[in-house]
């Protein structure tokens, strides 16, 4: 059987971290977790952040068999730090990692004598204070039993991180605004929503892409009291629905306006015909170029 795409990545990726002689690499699973590409590591500190439904044909169709095979990545004596996870999730990776006697930290149980200043996430959404009580679970676990980073780090690294295409805020030339995102699964978009929702924003047009193989009906569904429109568009990928087979999906869904076109960047710039405002998300296939592209037409971070 040939390697998969995400599999060479991942080797290669392996090789120019030990070319650049990395102290220390940040490793996210692609897919699951127990027969991920990346679970050959032996690592230090492993975590699950939170547990949603997304590639169900391979993980399963339950939070419960969702939960094992990201529980796969628990390993003998190395700490497991893991996020607010719903009912049956936790109790099914609470009991992998008690069979292969892999500690579990609570990142909202665990105790601490550090203290930390009022401070403000550099990233945007809500879903970010999740993320952020884990990130701190992890550094004060690798603290413990690596090697000592002061509260001041922590600090820094919580206010002062960037994450191209979270969330991010682009400057499009002559005047729009784009937001772009990789809300790529049913989770992905609701903190996309909420977070439009949060910040009071009106309704925008929005250009989307997915893959032949997301949940697209729960991916819209918390979409729809946000959008002004949506203008579907196409990947140049194998896997990717068409904008057109995306329109007539989401057209079923909604009454919101949909518009397909092709290009990606022709969908922006309809887009910003329509709001000074607009937002690009779904699939990392399509947003990850298209920063890439709108970068190098002169757009800048907001």
């Amino acid at each position: 059987m040939s390697p998969t795409f995400f599999e060479v990545s991942t080797a290669i990726a392996f090789e120019i971290f030990k070319r650049a002689g990395v102290d220390v690499a940040v490793v996210e699973v692609g897919l699951g977790g127990r027969y991920d590409a990346t679970n050959v590591l032996t690592p230090v500190i492993t975590a699950i952040t939170s547990i949603a439904f997304d590639h169900e044909r391979h993980l399963g169709n339950t939070l419960f068999d969702i939960a094992f095979e990201k529980a796969g990545i628990a390993k003998p004596g190395v700490p497991l730090v893991i996020g607010r996870l719903p009912a049956e999730a936790a109790a099914r990776v609470a009991r992998v990692a008690r069979e292969v006697e892999a500690p579990i930290f609570d990142a909202h149980a665990t105790t601490t004598d550090r203290k930390y200043p009022p401070l403000t996430l550099a990233l945007a959404g809500r879903h970010q204070l999740e993320n952020a009580s884990v990130a701190i679970a992890i550094l004060e676990r690798w603290s413990t039993s690596v090697s000592h980073i002061p509260t001041e780090a922590i600090v820094t690294g919580l206010t002062k991180c960037e994450w191209p295409a979270r969330l991010e805020w682009l400057r499009v030339p002559p005047n729009g605004e784009l937001l772009i995102d990789a809300a790529h699964n049913p989770a992905g978009a609701a903190a996309l929503a909420s977070y439009l929702q949060d910040t009071g924003s009106r309704k925008l047009p929005i250009v989307f892409a997915a893959m032949v193989d997301k949940d697209l009906k729960n991916m819209i569904a918390p979409l729809v009291p946000v959008a002004s429109a949506f203008i579907p568009t196409t990947v140049p990928h194998a896997r990717a629905r068409t904008a057109d087979q995306l329109a007539d999906e989401i057209r079923g869904m909604t009454s919101v306006t949909v518009e397909a076109i092709a290009s990606p960047q022709a969908a922006v710039a309809r887009a910003l015909e329509q709001s000074k405002r607009a937002v690009a998300c779904g699939s990392i296939y399509m947003v990850g170029p298209l920063r890439a592209r709108l970068i190098e037409a002169g757009a800048t971070r907001l």
